[in-house]
């Protein structure tokens, strides 16, 4: 559990970056959707996902190719073993930036009262996840219940969003 926790922390440098441009971001889109400006809500979303999946997928290539070296920098050679572990959390930071970012804009289009349902799925699928993968994989169980527990917020969030901000035609 230390070894997971300490690997896991590393995730949080990014959260970190990816929730305060979130933040500075953030009254721009709601001002584009209270504008019905969705086209451009729409284009100022997808360049932040875009960055996000830029520094995520350095993220995992840094963990993927660099892994051994900086766990054994940062911890030490017992945590260098766990690569595929660094790998995997770096894979659901990835997943954590966009889910960030879809609440995010979730809230700008006062979409909030429907997180909840929401983030109960993606509970409910966390322990799924953890119930079925930790028990065989350990560690490597754990971190890939962090990524798959993501996937139905990010899912179904964007769904959302496609409703919230589709533009309707004036004949209808």
């Amino acid at each position: 559990l230390g070894i997971f926790c300490a690997v896991a922390a590393l995730m949080m440098t990014g959260i970190t970056l990816m929730r305060a441009l979130d933040q500075s971001c953030m009254p721009r889109l709601a001002k584009l959707h209270a504008a019905g400006s969705y086209r451009e809500f729409r284009w100022l979303l997808l360049k932040l996902v875009g960055v996000y999946l830029l520094l995520g997928v350095a993220g995992v290539w840094v963990a993927r190719w660099g892994g051994r070296p900086l766990l054994t920098l940062l911890f030490s050679a017992d945590y260098a073993i766990h690569t595929d572990v660094l790998e995997t959390i770096m894979q659901a930071a990835v997943a954590s930036y966009l889910v960030g970012t879809i609440s995010s804009a979730l809230v700008t289009t006062r979409c909030i009262n429907r997180q909840l349902p929401l983030l109960c799925i993606s509970l409910v699928s966390a322990f799924a996840a953890c119930y079925w993968l930790v028990p065989e994989y350990g560690l490597w169980g754990a971190s890939m219940s962090m990524v798959l527990c993501k996937i139905p917020y990010i899912v179904i969030g964007s769904a959302m969003l496609i409703h919230a901000t589709r533009e309707v035609s004036p004949d209808a």
